[in-house]
């Protein structure tokens, strides 16, 4: 989409009016936000930027890689005059953040081209870059999409992103879809070998499906890592997750995505309870087994009832290697379907869930045929669920 360049007004027209005082935890928390955003290349100056901008009484601060954007705001305590500056992002947040606490003045000398930043009896002088070369990402226009929790699609996000694939030649896959419906909103990734959706209620959702790409979906985790409510909306072809004082905006990817309620299966032949923190356990010893390069951690799993009409079994896991030798994991399960039956799995994708879930249990479904796909459920979170393709091993 084109994007407006914003005609800014020369250092002449500013003056040496911008002048702030605010308290370095402050500081600190709005640019190691915003700086995340600032592109780490160094092909356009101002791409690698953190524009700066005091008015009213608010301090704004925004960079763009122009794949995400981040706009954030403050209240210091002290503003005043109004002005802009375009500053060097990952420089300006790494000198803030080893700033002692206590109050920072940060002016501008706009005949040596530079932005004072004084604290205690020290200072700094940082070189401004041109701001007029500034790219605006516009969303005045953003419609609401639906609004939610921060825990709720912080939980969504950091849930299914594990699914996610990095690379995938189908774009889709490389994010993280929302299917928005009015009153819930699915949220799925996968990279066709395993598939994660999570359900959660909102308000006002407005149906659409849109899909956010892996890199953006880690930022927006961090930024509804406190609680408080978001709000997720759309302008042209970017998305806009907004927190009250932050801003996210991201390319979406295009494209339409599978049907992925038809990979989630309901018929099982087997439904087996298994406490986490031992599977985990079992998994992580499982994981220090050495795997050759471009080879598969593989795990074996094999489900057995003790006795016959009794829910009490167990699963046996195993993994070997020519070099290292084998290791035999056995711990207790509740079988509340089904009896013996075994499979194959990518260690790795399993480990990931189990890790990834809260609850003290996690569930385990198969189906009649053990090469059919595995549902896994995290007992404490009903609209959580996690489809693991098994390995076909000869």
């Amino acid at each position: 989409g084109a994007r407006d360049m914003k005609i800014i007004p020369t250092k002449e027209q500013l003056g040496d009016t911008l002048q702030i005082k605010i308290n370095q935890p402050t500081l600190s928390a709005l640019v190691q936000t915003v700086a995340r955003a600032a592109s780490l290349k160094d092909t356009l100056p101002a791409l690698a930027g953190m524009m700066l901008e005091a008015k009213d009484g608010i301090l704004t601060a925004q960079a763009t890689d122009l794949e995400i954007g981040i706009i954030a705001i403050t209240y210091p305590h002290g503003l005043c005059g109004d002005g802009k500056a375009l500053v060097n992002a990952q420089y300006f947040a790494n000198l803030v953040k080893n700033i002692p606490e206590g109050e920072v003045e940060i002016s501008l000398n706009g005949e040596k081209n530079q932005l004072t930043v004084k604290y205690g009896k020290s200072k700094a002088n940082v070189t401004l870059l041109d701001h007029e070369e500034y790219i605006n990402w516009p969303i005045n226009e953003a419609t609401t999409l639906f609004t939610c929790e921060n825990q709720q699609l912080r939980d969504a996000l950091a849930n299914t992103v594990i699914a996610c694939a990095k690379n995938h030649f189908k774009p889709v896959f490389n994010g993280v879809l929302l299917d928005i419906n009015e009153n819930t909103v699915d949220v799925v990734a996968s990279d066709t070998h395993r598939l994660a959706a999570y359900q959660f209620p909102i308000e006002g959702g407005k149906p659409a499906q849109k899909i956010i790409p892996y890199r953006a979906v880690r930022e927006i985790i961090r930024l509804v890592s406190e609680p408080g409510k978001v709000t997720v909306a759309t302008t042209g072809n970017s998305i806009v997750v907004n927190n009250g004082n932050t801003t996210l905006t991201c390319i979406e990817i295009e494209g339409q995505y599978p049907n992925w309620r038809g990979i989630i299966p309901t018929n099982f032949a087997l439904e087996a309870k298994v406490q986490r923190e031992s599977l985990l356990d079992s998994l992580k010893r499982l994981s220090v087994i050495p795997v050759d390069a471009n080879k598969i951690p593989v795990t074996r799993l094999g489900f057995a009832q003790e006795r016959q009409f009794n829910t009490q079994g167990t699963l046996t896991l195993s993994g070997k290697s020519d070099k290292t030798g084998e290791i035999q994991e056995v711990v207790d399960v509740e079988l509340v379907i089904g009896g013996t039956t075994q499979t194959t799995v990518n260690t790795n994708y399993l480990r990931e869930f189990v890790q990834t879930a809260k609850g003290q249990e996690v569930l385990v479904y198969m189906q009649e045929s053990n090469t059919l796909p595995l549902l896994l459920k995290d007992a404490s979170v009903d609209g959580y669920k996690y489809v693991l393709v098994p390995l076909r091993t000869g």
